[in-house]
């Protein structure tokens, strides 16, 4: 904020704010002639609001001029599945952001919402035919703690299994155990749940789409999320 006169000025910051949600900030500042000012506020999001993206607009006026207006969007996602929606790409292109997609397909022809799903084609030959969450975006849990996985699933096949799952790693990022929820056969696309309890020496989870080798048709997952549940 700089003041481009000769004299001092009181610039008041009157701001509109949606319900729930708590701006932190000066109502006013007052500057020198010709002084320059960093003003900094903070944001509070309380866990009451629900997840979706929130304008509040901070004003900059000096008596009853108003000046300018200052947009700040304000994203809540609680979800922490990375990249469930499988729109952002990659750096490099060419899959969803976050994800290993092994011989997974990203799909921008068939989707639960937006743009793009993961896909994966029948292979009688692959043994472990799935697409998971990458490395880096494997999910911190509580142990001791239930979750429930949630996701859209449509399953063309007619024969053979499809499973949404999770698997539990260690510190040393070794496999814990593995719980899955099979998908409906033939089926368009439905939501699936997969509920586990974290298991003491878990540390991480990770999301996984899997097909068996007597699946004779493809399959698709879109619009993932994971939630904490009650005992």
């Amino acid at each position: 904020m700089t003041n481009g006169t000769a004299n001092p000025i009181t610039v008041d910051l009157p701001r509109t704010v949606p319900n729930g949600i708590t701006v932190t900030l000066d109502a006013s500042v007052t500057l020198a002639a010709s002084e320059k000012k960093t003003v900094q506020g903070s944001v509070y999001v309380p866990a009451s609001v629900t997840d979706g993206v929130y304008g509040v607009t901070v004003e900059a006026k000096v008596g009853n001029v108003s000046y300018a207006a200052l947009p700040l969007s304000v994203n809540v996602n609680t979800n922490p599945v990375y990249n469930g929606g499988f729109e952002k790409p990659a750096a490099a292109g060419g899959r969803p952001d976050g994800w290993s997609m092994r011989a997974g397909v990203w799909d921008q022809t068939v989707a639960h919402s937006g743009q793009y799903s993961a896909k994966l084609n029948p292979d009688a030959n692959n043994t472990f035919n799935v697409l998971n969450t990458d490395t880096p975006k494997a999910i911190a849990v509580t142990p001791g703690h239930r979750y429930t996985l949630s996701g859209w699933v449509k399953n063309n096949a007619t024969a053979g299994s499809v499973a949404l799952g999770v698997r539990q790693v260690d510190a040393n990022g070794v496999t814990v155990t593995y719980t899955w929820t099979e998908a409906g056969k033939n089926s368009d696309w439905t939501k699936t749940d997969v509920t586990f309890n974290v298991l003491p020496q878990t540390k991480t989870i990770w999301v996984y789409l899997k097909m068996d080798q007597a699946a004779d048709g493809p399959a698709w997952v879109d619009d993932l999320e994971l939630r904490e549940v009650q005992l």
